[in-house]
């Protein structure tokens, strides 16, 4: 029960990274990339992830 509070203000959470394939783009360019999740100390549920 601890740790789950914990991980609701982000200690021991999910972490979300995003890597993009490019370091530049211009103005109206497609954003390409991948995003890794790794999971935390408890199970938690994930609705969206926005970038």
């Amino acid at each position: 029960m601890f740790k789950k509070l914990l991980a609701q203000v982000g200690i021991g959470a999910a972490k979300v990274d995003t890597r993009l394939y490019f370091d530049s783009l211009a103005p109206g360019e497609m954003v390409e990339g991948e995003v890794y999740i790794t999971g935390g100390d408890v199970s938690q549920k994930i609705d969206d992830i926005y970038i």
